[in-house]
């Protein structure tokens, strides 16, 4: 059964709950972690003006507002290929959503994203060593001097690499399927003119 979280209303999509403001240790429920997140502004994202009315028709302005998350479609259309589950895969989303930055891994605690999920941060813990197992990401310690250990940050270059042979076999197939039909067109072109 979900839980909602209850959380003071932000007015724009351009706040974020931080990772690094919940602790992974914390044991306190869901909501009172949410609640106690600090919240940092970040810079609008900078689309064109058309691509946000084409977004905000498709999902409506408040959704809209809320922000979004870039994601490759590649990915959706690999996760059998890439041999995801279900919930690995819920995972792996919840890192990209957190990576915010070319140059800077995401960090997202797991109590963050098992709050998400519904799930316990053990739970999750299990989630991401599968996918670093499978080579899809990297776990990188990480230590706050006076703080000790705080979330891991997570190098996904793993999961471009391997997105990447799939999308140069996606484009050697649709170029084949393109010269194929091609080919066909042609044949009917002559059957039709002869």
């Amino acid at each position: 059964m979900s839980r909602g979280l209850s959380s003071p209303p932000i007015d724009s999509s351009r706040y974020c709950t931080h990772p690094s403001a919940m602790s992974e240790n914390n044991t306190s429920s869901s909501t009172e972690a949410a609640s106690d997140a600090e919240v940092i502004e970040f810079p609008k994202a900078k689309t064109s003006k058309a691509d946000q009315r084409r977004f905000e028709a498709r999902w409506g302005k408040i959704v809209a507002d809320r922000g979004y998350t870039m994601l490759p479609a590649v990915l959706i259309r690999a996760q059998h290929r890439l041999g995801l589950s279900p919930e690995e895969f819920n995972a792996l989303l919840h890192l990209v959503y957190h990576w915010w930055e070319p140059a800077h891994n995401p960090y997202p605690a797991k109590a963050t994203i098992a709050a998400r999920m519904d799930k316990s941060p053990k739970t999750v813990q299990r989630y991401l060593k599968a996918l670093e197992d499978a080579g899809f990401i990297r776990r990188i310690e990480r230590f706050e001097p006076a703080k000790g250990q705080t979330s891991n940050e997570y190098d996904l270059s793993g999961l471009v690499a391997k997105l990447t042979v799939i999308a140069i076999e996606e484009v050697k197939v649709a170029k084949e399927n393109a010269a194929r039909a091609s080919n066909v067109e042609r044949r009917n072109s002559r059957r039709s003119t002869s």
